[in-house]
């Protein structure tokens, strides 16, 4: 699994460096360090590594993990036009008539119609995380929605159905099985994660954004 994770690493970091992108590596406490050493520390069986693409930088940052899917992660990450914001928020109020300020931040969980046999199985996952929900229920400046697309008619009570298809037009075009999430911080950066994720990531996430803009 290490020969595996490193093998993706190189082909990731040479892979992005034919965009002409910027290259940032930066170890689990966030420290800039070159590509020698993100190898070295890449080898221990405790550390995995995330992507984090802009359209302008590759930030490749080390992370301890003891689980195998959590070895590589991939994240795009960006600032979200201030209309395409205005966008997603009157249509999320539309469907669910929740009234969202600017200086909210905005999770979408994302799911689509796979009409395969583990698809039930995984949203089903998702939305049995109680401690997930109960961390929205204490933070009301976060709004948390489960979404499904158009076409995904699942329990309405527990989610709601992208009926005018804007969300994932403007989000999920690419969306993939087994979900897909949006973060939208009030400053407009964004992180996107697309395909099966952990919850406690997104959590951890807004976390951070607090403790750092308090």
């Amino acid at each position: 699994m290490k020969k595996l994770l490193l093998f993706l690493f190189i082909i990731s970091f040479y892979g992005y460096s034919q965009d002409l992108k910027k290259e940032i590596l930066i170890d689990v406490n966030n420290d800039t360090i070159n590509s020698e050493t993100f190898l070295k520390k890449l080898k221990r069986s405790d550390v995995g590594y995330s992507i984090f693409e802009s359209d302008t930088i590759n930030t490749l940052k080390l992370v301890k993990s003891n689980k195998r899917f959590e070895l590589f992660e991939h994240y795009k990450v960006g600032v979200l036009d201030s209309s395409k914001k205005t966008k997603i928020i009157s249509e999320l109020e539309l469907l669910t008539d929740t009234k969202i300020n600017l200086s909210d931040i905005i999770v979408i969980n994302f799911y689509i119609d796979e009409k395969a046999v583990n698809q039930r199985s995984c949203i089903e996952f998702y939305l049995s995380d109680y401690h997930y929900k109960n961390f929205f229920k204490k933070n009301k400046n976060v709004k948390q929605f489960f979404v499904t697309d158009k076409t995904y008619h699942y329990d309405s009570n527990k989610t709601i159905r992208d009926k005018n298809k804007i969300i994932e037009d403007l989000i999920f075009p690419n969306a993939l099985k087994c979900g897909n999430y949006l973060i939208i911080f009030p400053t407009n950066d964004f992180i996107i994660k697309y395909g099966e994720y952990r919850q406690e990531v997104i959590l951890e996430f807004i976390n951070d954004y607090k403790v750092n803009n308090n």
